[in-house]
């Protein structure tokens, strides 16, 4: 089990914390893990929580819309300008002006000014995200997102940090709301499918629902499923919001710190057995 804490900051975010209160929620995961019964499969109703509903956004949706891989069309995304794609509860951006924030930055490695770019609104593709170059080339203006490891790596666009907003529900209501099906939590794996546009997430816990309340603990599964499908039967985006900290690689390996993550959303996912 783990327990995140993340952010951009000096010493003072771990003078902030209580490391016993940490270790406690970890262990404390850790250990009930052991008498978690095995997860159900099929097509189910799921809630995701913020690092799962996350990397939705970061490893799919996030990378296919990095502007180098629209220009070279190989991104499922390409020519999606004004269509729907989403649900109308959804709006996803890509911020790099969130205070603390870990992958918050102020310039990109280009010099241009960090923005918040809505990527998706209400539904409706809006945008991508993009460096001097690829700006230039689809006649737009930079978003700065051209991001490099170091002064001496390829400068790359890259996300920063990547999320669905928040909605209207309190999370104790989306799970009284649900009749049957799971919540997933902490995701511990994700697959990037600019490409084709899959969705894979392993998440290291969750629980059954029935007739809206939580019931057994469950231990770690997989979800799975085309991210456009995914996204367009979400009926429930929560006030809730959370954002995770991590590093994203691209082309040889290049590495940045980014964040993921944003709301809990309930939608109908493919959910593979432990």
């Amino acid at each position: 089990a783990y327990h995140p804490i993340t952010g951009s900051a000096g010493y003072e975010l771990v003078n902030q914390l209580d490391p016993s209160d940490v270790g406690i929620i970890a262990a404390r995961d850790a250990v009930n893990l052991l008498s978690a019964k095995k997860p159900p499969s099929g097509s189910l109703t799921v809630i995701a929580d913020p690092s799962i509903s996350g990397l939705l956004a970061h490893e799919v949706m996030g990378h296919a819309s990095e502007g180098d891989e629209i220009v070279k069309r190989r991104s499922f995304l390409t020519d999606a300008v004004g269509k729907i794609v989403a649900s109308e509860l959804i709006t996803m951006v890509d911020d790099g002006t969130i205070k603390g924030a870990y992958g918050s930055i102020p310039f990109d490695s280009e010099g241009t000014p960090s923005s918040r770019t809505v990527i998706i609104e209400k539904g409706v593709y809006k945008g991508y995200m993009h460096n001097l170059e690829t700006a230039t080339i689809m006649g737009v203006e930079p978003t700065g997102n051209g991001r490099a490891q170091d002064f001496n790596r390829r400068v790359w666009v890259r996300m920063t940090n990547t999320f669905f907003e928040s909605g209207d529900w309190g999370l104790d209501e989306i799970i009284s709301d649900t009749k049957e099906g799971i919540l997933a939590m902490k995701a511990i794996s994700g697959m990037e499918d600019p490409v084709g546009g899959g969705f894979e997430s392993r998440a290291l816990m969750g629980y059954t629902i029935e007739n809206g309340e939580k019931k057994d603990l469950i231990r770690s599964f997989t979800l799975t499923g085309n991210a456009l499908e995914i996204l367009k039967t979400v009926d429930a985006v929560s006030k809730d919001f959370k954002l995770d900290g991590g590093f994203c690689g691209k082309g040889e390996e290049d590495w940045v710190p980014v964040t993921t993550g944003g709301a809990y959303l309930r939608a109908k996912i493919i959910v593979g057995g432990g």
